[in-house]
């Protein structure tokens, strides 16, 4: 089994990764690891971002989960099932603020607004899609792929998407 879940920041990948990965016994890589060098967000070379996702698809079975598409085609091809986390844009950035304090928010609110305005953008293909690819990028990156494609407006619960992956 090989699943992507992907989506963008605060869409719940990371925890529907692993819940999958534990339910189907399979590891779990997070593409932030592989896209950036540090916390920074400093990218990583693409033949470095090429060579982890070939270790990847060396794998019998994986889940992988991230926003990343561009580089990220050939797992996509590979997965047996992308989850898509299509969560709407305020629900996110809900939960990026969720229980930050003045001084935090304040921080993290350049952050936040260069997100939103990222995501929003129309996908074209001269743009810097490695830091954060619009929601435009991704539709166009699944739109070859959406046989496989489960689309998810709101988080489901990953005993669902289990019995919904297993079901075929």
């Amino acid at each position: 089994m090989k699943v992507y879940v992907i989506g963008p920041s605060g869409a719940g990948k990371t925890t529907l990764a692993h819940e999958l990965g534990t339910r189907f016994g399979l590891p779990v890589y997070p593409l932030d690891q592989i896209a950036f060098t540090d916390t920074h967000w400093t990218i990583r070379s693409l033949p470095d971002k090429m060579k982890a996702v070939g270790d990847i698809l060396r794998e019998p079975g994986w889940v992988v989960e991230g926003g990343h598409v561009g580089w990220t085609e050939p797992l996509l091809d590979a997965a047996n099932v992308v989850i898509w986390l299509d969560i709407p844009l305020a629900t996110t950035v809900s939960r990026r603020t969720r229980g930050l304090s003045g001084r935090q928010l304040f921080f993290e609110i350049p952050q936040i607004w260069w997100q939103v305005r990222w995501y929003l953008r129309r996908y074209r293909t001269d743009q810097d899609i490695d830091r954060l690819p619009s929601a435009s990028a991704i539709r166009h990156f699944l739109k070859p792929r959406m046989a496989k494609v489960h689309r998810y407006r709101s988080n489901p619960p990953a005993e669902a998407v289990e019995t919904e992956i297993r079901s075929g």
